[in-house]
């Protein structure tokens, strides 16, 4: 390893002169000094680019590379071509980290020897405006338990039960070449790439482990591509995500468990699409028109699917090879009927269960219906014996006995009345 270098550290940087030195101090302070600081420009239009040349000055450790803005994603893979250290970490350019990180995570890493060390992080809001908006993620990106060299996918399965699965790279340190040997990389030219370049880390990983310092301080700010408005280009991002990660689940072969937390974790992606497009206003959704026939097709098909989804499939049912061969299937009228042969074919309890339930109604209607015609029957009697008495010659005597006081009564009250 060239120099010793023990991390090498990405970080992609666009218009962040507010936040940048407070990024960069908190890397050149670390107690460990073996790093390879690696920023991006990703074509600043501030005065960003200025302070990370100044620093580059002063400390040998920082690598500046300025490209024309092109996302994110781009800036990142970048900084994995131009890594040389043991460990790769990605830090976000508004982001911080406690200076005695490193130390730890590399003194872990190499006693666990794995692939993935996952640690934790705090949230630190920009202004008590975006706490009040965004106050369930206050702690969010806490681990819930240390947990010492495991397979990845048991520990993928155990943090999707736990509701406890991040999509958080920067929370995360990768073993170099296991990233290499994988060829992971982030998808280019869209947003939220995190939640793709997450899962397929480990999924492909061996080992990993897991350590609750919250070492990583991420800011939450107003503009910031959590924050934002959802428009149709999330929408197209999230596809093209869904899309990536689709194709490279269909190559590898996964235990029974792991299959169920993949379906349930495309499953929400799919979810997070179709409610933005829900959400989104009739101007926002013309931008359909933009998407290519494979892309329209596929978000045709991801939302047709949603709406079957929900289906209680029965527990031998493999509703993981049905999802597969459904999202595979991009004719949507060939989709339309690989809905109806689920229904006819692999639901047929959930059929039969409507049916009982449909007669039990039945049954209850015809019951609530004779209930009805007796208390009909009983009224109508009711009414007949009022008439029987009313018309009786002892009923006629006390109405004529009573009209005296009745009168008399009524004189009285108009009496008192003012």
């Amino acid at each position: 390893m060239e120099n010793n270098i023990k991390f090498s550290v990405v970080i992609p940087a666009y218009n962040v002169e507010k936040y940048i030195e407070a990024c960069i101090d908190s890397l050149i302070n670390q107690t460990l000094k073996e790093l390879q600081i690696i920023i991006v420009d990703d074509g600043s239009t501030d005065k960003t680019g200025e302070i990370i040349a100044k620093y580059a000055e002063i400390d040998p450790r920082i690598e500046l590379y300025t490209i024309q803005n092109s996302g994110q994603s781009v800036a990142r893979n970048l900084g994995i071509e131009k890594s040389k250290g043991k460990y790769l970490s990605f830090i976000d350019s508004d982001d911080t980290l406690d200076i005695n990180a490193y130390d730890v995570l590399y003194n872990k890493a190499e006693e666990q020897k794995v692939d993935i060390l996952y640690f934790g992080g705090n949230t630190i809001f920009e202004d008590e405006i975006v706490k009040s908006r965004f106050s369930n993620m206050e702690n969010l990106y806490h681990r819930i338990e240390n947990i010492d060299y495991i397979d990845a996918h048991i520990l993928f399965s155990n943090m999707m039960e736990r509701s406890s699965y991040l999509d958080t790279p920067c929370m995360q340190i990768y073993n170099l070449d296991f990233i290499n040997k994988n060829n992971l990389r982030f998808i280019e030219h869209v947003q939220f790439e995190d939640i793709q370049f997450s899962m397929e880390s480990i999924l492909s990983a061996n080992k990993v482990a897991v350590i609750t310092d919250n070492f990583y301080n991420r800011l939450i700010r107003s503009n910031s591509t959590i924050t934002k408005k959802r428009t149709f280009y999330n929408i197209y991002c999230y596809i093209k995500i869904y899309e990536k990660l689709f194709n490279f689940i269909t190559t590898k072969n996964f235990d029974i468990d792991t299959k169920k937390y993949i379906y349930l974790k495309l499953n929400h992606l799919a979810k997070t699409v179709k409610n933005i497009f829900n959400r989104i206003g009739p101007k926002e959704k013309e931008n359909y028109i933009k998407l290519t026939n494979d892309e329209a097709i596929l978000l045709n098909s991801i939302i047709l699917y949603i709406n079957i989804s929900d289906i209680q499939l029965n527990e031998n049912e493999d509703y993981y090879n049905i999802w597969i061969n459904f999202i595979k299937n991009r004719n949507i009228l060939e989709n339309q009927m690989y809905v109806d042969n689920i229904f006819q074919s692999n639901n047929k309890q959930i059929i039969k269960t409507l049916k009982q339930e449909m007669n039990q109604a039945k049954q209850e209607m015809n019951q609530a219906k004779q209930e009805m015609n007796k208390a009909k029957q009983e009224m109508n009697q009711a009414k007949q014996e009022l008439r029987f008495i009313k018309n009786s010659k002892s009923y006629k005597i006390g109405r004529i006995i009573t009209k005296i006081p009745r009168k008399l009564k009524q004189l009285m009250q108009k009496q008192k009345s003012p």
